[in-house]
């Protein structure tokens, strides 16, 4: 076998290459693993926690073993209240409470006592674990742990080579993290299509398209008055429970949800092929879905006594402009146009009228489910009247009306 500085260094500039070719961390993670074992170090299971800033997690599990295979698991914020972090042995290298490195010889029954989870793998037939905290540029702490089943543990050259791989993992991950990060940070607040547009380039002001879709605008009925009377806290219980619920719905059906203007949501669902039935029909199955999810969530709050949620909702189809607006230093990626002016006017209708939902008519042209015409209504700032159109309650497929 070669020395161990040869073989480090050979899987190092292996680890660089592929910092180049956008693959994720866990396909690239299970290659190491296994080229580890090729060279003869008897790894039987690996696993980096990788803390990051993100609305939804506090952080990730890149885990492989040797019957398994590699898998990915996203930790919710409240990682520090799971059962056993505590006294775990990545807690107490991610706070900075140990050395850099640690190492375990589980064969020694009395190793690793200040951590329960060291009886835990001793009791799978593990005879050695070590694990090894990084930084990356930003100064924030990460680990990596390595463990085999091998009777005689890991060598002395096995701990160097594994140790070793510290610069490594921080230079590779932090590049894939950075770039996993900055598409799930702008999709969270600018929609995983918009997030894309902009990491491909498209940030200046000018950059917009004219694309075709059906337009939704909702928002809350009666929230000037659900703002004066509820306290801050239970207001954004409630908006929380109401945009949830939408932004789940439109995108199950492919939908964007572009922006959320105080109570309203403004979303799209785009035509493809010029064909605007399938946007239209989908925009339709996510109004079901929220409508359906308002009404259980109704009947929770009744039973806490809590204020009900009351909705409306616009639709169209048409034309639009997608892209950048705003100033030079400061913009929003959102749909601009008649198109959206008009489903803004309709959705405004909705307490007038005593609806739910409300389309105009080339949108109910499209859609299967029997539709009911209101009459024709003068929008806001629009000259000629325009006929405005129902879902007929809980109607299913069949030709519009």
């Amino acid at each position: 076998m070669m020395d161990a500085s040869k073989r480090l260094d050979e899987i190092k500039a292996w680890g660089m290459d592929e910092s180049l070719n956008g693959k994720g961390a866990a396909p690239v993670g299970e290659r190491l693993c296994l080229m580890l074992r090729e060279i003869g170090v008897p790894v039987t299971r690996a696993h980096v926690l990788l803390m990051f800033l993100h609305p939804l997690y506090h952080g990730r599990s890149i885990i492989w073993s040797e019957t398994e295979g590699v898998r990915e698991e996203n930790w919710r914020h409240g990682l520090q209240d799971q059962p056993g972090w505590k006294t775990n042995v990545f807690h107490a290298l991610v706070k900075g409470n140990t050395p850099n490195r640690m190492r375990f010889d589980l064969r020694d029954p009395t190793a690793g006592e200040a951590f329960p989870m060291m009886q835990e793998l001793r009791a799978e037939g593990i005879t050695d674990y070590l694990a090894f905290r990084f930084r990356f540029s930003d100064n924030s702490s990460h680990a990596a742990s390595f463990a085999t089943n091998a009777p005689g543990g890991f060598s002395e050259t096995d701990r160097q080579m594994l140790f070793g791989l510290e610069r490594l993992f921080a230079v590779r991950l932090e590049n894939v993290i950075r770039r996993e990060l900055s598409l799930t940070i702008l999709s969270a607040y600018l929609g995983r299509y918009a997030a894309e547009h902009v990491l491909a380039g498209r940030i200046r002001r000018e950059n917009m398209e004219t694309i075709s879709a059906a337009v939704w605008m909702s928002d809350l009925r009666g929230f000037t008055a659900l703002s004066d009377r509820l306290p801050a806290e239970a207001l954004l219980e409630l908006l929380g429970d109401y945009f949830t619920a939408v932004v789940e719905a439109v995108r199950a059906e492919g939908g964007e949800v572009l922006k959320f203007i105080g109570d309203a949501v403004l979303a799209i669902f785009r035509v493809h092929e010029g064909e605007p039935a399938s946007a239209c029909e989908a925009a339709v199955r996510a109004v079901r879905t929220v409508e359906a999810e308002v009404e259980k969530l109704n009947a929770q709050r009744e039973q806490l006594g809590k204020e009900q949620i009351h909705q409306g909702i616009g639709l169209h189809v048409g034309e639009v402009s997608y892209g950048n607006v705003g100033s030079p230093e400061r913009l929003d990626f959102t749909v601009i146009g008649p198109t959206v002016n008009m489903t803004s006017r309709i959705e405004a209708l909705c307490g007038s009228l005593e609806q739910t939902v409300l389309m105009s008519e080339l949108f109910a042209q499209q859609v299967r489910v029997p539709t009911v015409c209101l009459g024709s209504q003068k929008l806001k700032g629009v000259v000629a009247p325009v006929n405005v159109y129902g879902l007929l309650p809980g109607a299913k497929n069949s030709e519009p009306t």
